[in-house]
């Protein structure tokens, strides 16, 4: 190869290096945040209830319920989210999934997953203390919300008054 050659590749490579450097340099046109909410169930919507049969206390449930959320960030604010979840639990314990579509007080929407575990602890007396927990992430949004990314935890039971969970996460909005 001809130093003329040698010459000419040494420059393309500066140049791609020098791209890839300003690229990751230049200011991002993400915004980015961390925020905590707390939610709770508010309507029972539709509920389906199975036993397979194989063993004492296993039941399937599939539920649909609206729920209230509010947001410690002002991007989210407060929400009425509509859930649709998905649990196997033997004796009240067990495992569950689902999904959220939050509307936010302008009409933009986030949608998100769910999956964790449910603990129901027996009481001498009355009923038994049901926990839950969890991770959760986003799987997209519509208008401010569309490309949102990010995810977090939750955990949550049943109290006196009903559901009610609290989480936490992160985000990243495109702008």
């Amino acid at each position: 190869m001809t130093r003329t050659g040698r010459n000419w590749w040494s420059a393309r490579l500066l140049l791609i290096a020098s791209g890839v450097l300003l690229s990751v340099v230049q200011p991002s046109d993400a915004q980015t945040g961390r925020f905590t909410a707390t939610g709770k169930v508010v309507t029972l919507l539709a509920e389906t209830k199975m036993q397979p049969g194989d063993k004492p206390g296993h039941e399937l449930t599939m539920a649909r319920r609206m729920d209230t959320i509010s947001y410690s960030d002002p991007t989210f604010s407060s929400g009425q989210a509509i859930v649709a979840s998905v649990s196997d639990y033997t004796a009240g314990s067990g495992v569950h999934r689902g999904y959220f579509a939050i509307t936010h007080p302008v009409g933009d929407r986030t949608f998100s997953s769910y999956e964790g575990m449910t603990k129901a602890t027996p009481k001498p007396a009355g009923p038994a203390e049901v926990t839950f927990e969890g991770t959760w992430r986003y799987t997209g949004g519509t208008g401010k919300f569309e490309g949102i990314t990010g995810g977090g935890t939750y955990k949550g039971g049943l109290t006196p008054a009903g559901v009610a969970y609290e989480f936490e996460g992160q985000y990243t909005l495109k702008q």
